[in-house]
């Protein structure tokens, strides 16, 4: 019995966002109070997870569980594309201030809550950029 695709593909963005968040299996599963096994199984796409746990990996890694089925794509640079010099802007110093937010988060894991939701929130902005250039009736000016 081969692996569903899908499976496999929400396998690698779990290990993608664990790897990113420089965290073991076994540090992740411990946090979220799962075996590691079981973690194990939903990254090599051999498990589905469920939607409980889908909740507890998006707010452990601070994306959308749209993003970690796959629904969208985690935005970069070269996904971005045709951004106004005043977005780019904006990108430089979202980029520079996560990086320090990285870093901040290692030292005081219990500070960075504010900082993380807001990275949260542009993300999902970031993800509806193409729809409002798509459809920009639908989309207020602001």
């Amino acid at each position: 019995m081969s692996k569903s695709p899908d499976l496999v593909d929400l396998g690698k963005r779990l290990k993608e966002f664990r790897k990113f968040r420089g965290k073991t299996q076994k540090e992740v599963a411990n946090d979220l109070n799962i075996r590691p096994s079981v973690l194990s199984s939903y990254e090599v796409g051999d498990r589905e997870p469920p939607i409980a746990t889908l909740k507890k990996l998006s707010k452990y890694y601070r994306v959308t569980v749209d993003c970690i089925i796959g629904i969208c794509e985690m935005p970069t640079f070269d996904k971005a594309g045709g951004l106004t010099p005043e977005e780019q802007s904006v990108m430089d110093d979202l980029v520079s201030a996560w990086n320090k937010f990285v870093k901040l988060e290692k030292q005081h894991p219990n500070d960075t809550e504010e900082f993380a939701d807001a990275i949260h929130r542009l993300q999902g902005l970031l993800a509806m950029r193409p729809l409002r250039r798509q459809y920009p009736e639908y989309w207020h000016k602001g």
